[in-house]
């Protein structure tokens, strides 16, 4: 046993490896108990924001019948055939051993770079071998709820480095907002690979804000270009994240270099470079081989002689497409029931939800002199808003060009930047000092009732379950039907009523001028000179 002797004028003791292991546990519970008393309210409403998505998520998770989902069970199918060692073939269809799968001549998943069907194959693939599909399903839908939580608390991590005062509060409201979108919550309770592409992209942008801030540090690089390779290997459509943060490593170069700035631009350029080939060495693999040489397209694996199976839309018709320009401010929350002037409630949420966040922002931003934006000292700041505004706006023409010719207007395709403006429509209802964080709280209360109805809506018009008793009922029928006690629903709706009051209370205590004060007077992200 390793150790030395101490001596002191009264006792001569031993001190080994025992006293190193307390040590450390008395330095960790110190950590934690410091952590605790530092951010007790963030850490509640983390919390709050957690229970509310195990509730709203868990309630799409246990009650949606499992093969509800258009396309999860070739998701499904994609990691069974990785867990048998293979890549699927697009003309080759399902291939795994269950009835009750779809039989359709095309795999509509084998387009998709395998990473999130390597990590669902060791959990499905033994229980599709048995014929357990339902449990399979189970599985995938938890796989991605995790992922959904990740997601969350990324954003939530994110809001913390660019909120600046207004941190704690963002840290909060971001999350608590983003995750009642209806088309996350749907796809963070299905057979998806879009969750890892919410999560990677929300982590990928973090870390690019990161290092515009601080400046491109050789470990910060190294975790983004980690972060890259594996949204790369999640689904193409993260090449709009990619693209920006690349950009974002050769501004910082820029801004933080101390040599001319050609040289400085020189050195961001070969960074982007180095990493960009690290991504493109890690699944380009995938990309050529799997897809191009079976289709001569690096996003598609469906060989060009196929007959199409959609109607063909020429870019003109897609541009001026109202469904296309309504699937931002109206398909945050999609449809549902009660009709009221053309528009469902659902969508009605979403309008008054994006009206009110972006006004709010616009708001505060002519408050506080919107031309001081540009001083020296807030150029960082403008870069990273600039970022953010980039990323969607790339996500968006990407759904264009994934419409023009037989593709499709889907909300899914522009989800990575749906999940990130959250933030932006949080800040605009939260940092009024008046509203005490209530706005935030209202508009999540908004999205997870839009989150509930979508679920009656999908039940009532896409089921036989009996809709005469009401919507609680219902709900208790579609778990039943997935093998769930009843019992469940209004456990999980209490879930989430119990997380929108710690939300409540935590962004209270939050938005306090006492803390907003001491939060603007603490020691923040710094720029390239140090300050603050």
């Amino acid at each position: 046993m390793r150790g030395k002797w101490r001596f002191n004028t009264r006792v001569l003791t031993w001190s080994g490896d025992l006293d190193i292991v307390v040590e450390k546990k008395h330095n960790l519970k110190s950590s934690l108990v410091g952590l605790w008393q530092r951010h007790t309210w963030l850490i509640i409403g983390l919390f709050g924001v957690v229970l509310t998505f195990i509730g709203g998520a868990g309630l799409r998770t246990t009650t949606i019948p499992w093969l509800l989902s258009a396309d999860a069970p070739f998701h499904l199918d994609y990691a069974w055939q990785v867990y048998k060692g293979v890549l699927p073939a697009a003309m080759g269809g399902i291939q795994a051993p269950v009835a009750a799968l779809p039989n359709h001549p095309v795999h509509l998943a084998a387009q998709h770079p395998p990473l999130y069907y390597a990590i669902l194959a060791p959990l499905a693939g033994p229980f599709m071998d048995n014929g357990d599909w339902p449990m399979a399903t189970a599985l995938g839908r938890l796989l991605s709820m995790g992922l959904g939580l990740l997601s969350a608390l990324a954003l939530a991590w994110v809001a913390w480095i660019v909120g600046g005062k207004y941190r704690r509060i963002l840290a909060i409201a971001a999350p608590a907002i983003a995750i009642t979108f209806v088309p996350f919550a749907g796809v963070a309770a299905a057979v998806y690979n879009d969750t890892l592409v919410v999560f990677t992209s929300t982590v990928a942008l973090g870390l690019a804000a990161l290092i515009i801030y601080r400046g491109p540090r050789p470990s910060y690089v190294g975790v983004l270009t980690v972060v890259l390779l594996l949204g790369m290997a999640s689904k193409v459509s993260f090449v709009s994240a990619f693209f920006v943060a690349v950009l974002s490593l050769i501004g910082a170069f820029v801004l933080h270099g101390k040599d001319t700035f050609s040289k400085n631009t020189g050195k961001g350029i070969g960074c982007g470079a180095l990493v960009s080939l690290v991504v493109i060495g890690g699944i380009g693999w995938f990309y050529y081989l799997h897809n191009f040489q079976a289709s001569g397209s690096l996003i598609s694996a469906q060989p060009s002689s196929l007959p199409p199976m959609r109607e063909y839309r020429p870019f003109l018709q897609v541009i001026i497409s109202q469904k296309l320009w309504e699937l931002v401010p109206f398909g945050l929350f999609r449809r549902s029931f009660h009709e009221i002037g053309g528009y469902t409630l659902n969508q009605w949420i979403s309008i008054s939800v994006f009206v009110l966040g972006m006004l709010g922002s616009i708001a505060w931003f002519v408050k506080e002199k919107a031309w001081h934006i540009f001083h020296k000292t807030r150029r960082l700041h403008l870069l990273v808003a600039t970022m953010f505004t980039a990323h969607f706006g790339i996500v968006f023409a990407q759904q264009m060009v994934y419409a023009t010719g037989y593709g499709s207007i889907n909300f899914r395709y522009i989800l990575p930047a749906w999940f990130l403006m959250g933030l932006v429509l949080a800040f605009g209802v939260s940092v009024w000092q008046f509203l005490r964080g209530f706005g935030a709280v209202l508009v999540a209360i908004a999205g997870w009732v839009a989150v509930i109805n979508s679920t009656v809506f999908a039940l009532s018009s896409r089921t036989n379950l009996p809709t005469e008793h009401g919507w609680v009922p219902l709900l208790q029928s579609g778990a039943e039907q997935n093998g769930f006690a009843p019992v469940i629903v209004p456990i999980l709706l209490l879930a989430i009523v119990l997380g929108l009051t710690l939300i409540a209370i935590a962004l209270w205590y939050a938005t306090s001028p006492r803390n907003i004060k001491a939060e603007a007077s603490s020691k923040r992200l710094p720029d390239r000179k140090g300050s603050t």
